[in-house]
């Protein structure tokens, strides 16, 4: 303090605070439902269920990704995703096995590194179709060799794909854009970021038919994407909403071509049990036919009109529409 106050403004202060004339104590009166502790000497303080809102991001990658692959997988690749999880790198380097290809990119304006991860399996499976193979990967033991240099190059091609897609589903949120940095298959030698770093992880898991055939990864810092998350959560919301909008139009179509059957008692007539039991056929009941007849759907009268005939059928024309009850 005395680096701010001089002593005598230090004493004048102290004097103050003693004698009542200066406040002390006050803060600044946030409410402790707002206060959020924050251990800030551990580098996992961020929560780790809190993973950022990138599904609807995620989605319209992986349709993207199917739509681009299914031809040449005999149009049976679908692409599926996962919920996004958030975990550290040193966790999830721990679950990859040798060999893994493994780009390494920069990525504008998230100011951050990112990996676009490729199962072994992944590859050889779409290596065997791109050069027109109709069989899959059926090896059974993990792939002990390292990745030939074509399987590298079409793990180079996939990779772009999913780059270029990646930045499409992002337009809503931010422009991005890529450098590539280099690669690497051996997770051990995968020292791009700390091993405590928290990362957010995107997976798009391949199947052809019911078979899965591999998976390709996303890794993004979570500190990167904080500063996205209110964009990213708008962007999520306004899907949901145009969801919410062609459901309701694709509803509303199907109602509209739905057949209902329509009804009208022309009149009705009062007779006691004795005259019942005496009908035969051929007997007559006398009607009155009053001025205007209610048309229903079921038990629900919707229109009034009059009885009449065209064009040689029986008809109703309608002259009043019922006002709906609630």
């Amino acid at each position: 303090m005395s680096e701010v106050l001089s002593p005598e403004e230090v004493d004048a202060l102290l004097k103050g605070v003693s004698s009542g004339n200066v406040a002390s104590g006050g803060g600044f009166g946030v409410p402790s439902s707002e206060v959020t502790e924050l251990d800030l000497t551990n580098p996992d303080w961020i929560q780790r269920d809190e993973a950022p809102p990138l599904e609807f991001l995620n989605q319209v990658l992986g349709r993207k990704l199917a739509n681009n692959i299914r031809p040449l997988l005999k149009n049976l690749a679908e692409v599926s995703t996962e919920p996004a999880r958030v975990c550290t790198y040193a966790d999830y380097l721990a679950e990859l096995e040798r060999p893994t290809c493994i780009h390494h990119t920069h990525a504008k304006p998230l100011d951050t590194d990112v990996l676009f991860v490729l199962h072994a399996d992944l590859i050889l499976n779409y290596v065997d179709f791109y050069y027109g193979g109709d069989g899959l990967h059926e090896d059974t033991e993990p792939l002990t060799r390292d990745l030939t240099v074509t399987e590298m190059g079409v793990a180079a091609r996939l990779q772009k794909k999913a780059e270029r897609f990646l930045i499409e589903a992002w337009e809503p949120v931010a422009a991005l854009s890529f450098e590539t940095l280099g690669s690497e298959t051996n997770p051990e030698f995968s020292n791009f970021f700390n091993p405590a770093d928290v990362m957010s992880t995107s997976r798009f898991n391949v199947t052809l038919g019911e078979k899965a055939i591999g998976w390709l990864d996303i890794l993004i810092p979570n500190s990167a994407l904080d500063p996205f998350r209110r964009a990213l959560l708008a962007a999520s919301q306004g899907d949901q909403l145009q969801k919410q909008t062609r459901w309701a139009s694709a509803f509303e179509a199907q109602v509209r071509n739905t057949e209902i059957e329509l009804s009208s008692t022309l009149g009705t007539s009062r007779i006691n049990l004795g005259e019942l039991v005496k009908l035969r056929i051929g007997d007559i009941l006398p009607l009155e036919l009053p001025e205007t007849v209610e048309l229903s759907a079921g038990d629900v009268p919707l229109f009034k009109g009059t009885f009449g005939i065209s064009n040689g059928h029986n008809a109703i024309r309608i002259v009043e529409r019922l006002a709906r009850r609630a």
